[in-house]
């Protein structure tokens, strides 16, 4: 079992750097920024904001290993995700003056229409988690127990 704990502050950049390889392919990151390389620029600086501007308001940050190789952004009940001013606070222009306008138009349209479909879908008290990401080196990497497979974070 690969040791479980609280994320802090010390853990952003690593933490950043987990996510960012994790979405490196993934759909909506693709449809943020087609381009790969590019991608692979903005990614840590995305996360980087994101985890930072979460980290202030409260959200549990989950990491699995030692070194970090998966990361949970837990909020909730109250709050679902880094209010405005905690990402503008964190760098959150910096990180769509690097995108570029079309990308950036791209992201808040997809943002959006994730925050339309949680207003519409998520009825009553809940939790919500934002990112769950395990580096790509370690996916897959779950043990087989019982003729089950269970992902070991």
């Amino acid at each position: 079992m690969r040791a479980i704990r609280s994320a802090t502050r010390d853990d952003t950049d690593a933490c950043a750097a987990v996510l960012a390889r994790a979405f490196q392919n993934d759909p909506g990151t693709v449809l943020y920024e087609p381009d790969a390389t590019r991608r692979a620029e903005i990614l840590p600086q995305f996360f980087h904001t994101f985890i930072a501007a979460s980290l202030d308001e409260g959200a549990q940050l989950v990491v699995a290993g030692d070194p970090i190789n998966g990361v949970a952004i837990w909020f909730g009940p109250e709050q679902h995700g880094p209010s405005q001013d905690a990402l503008g606070a964190n760098g959150f222009e910096d990180v769509l003056d690097a995108s570029g306008p079309e990308a950036s138009q791209r992201l808040q349209a997809m943002v959006g229409e994730l925050e339309a479909q949680h207003e519409r879908l998520a009825d009553g008290t809940h939790l919500r988690l934002d990112f769950f990401g395990v580096d790509p080196v370690g996916q897959g990497s779950g043990s087989k127990a019982g003729g089950t497979q269970r992902a070991v974070v």
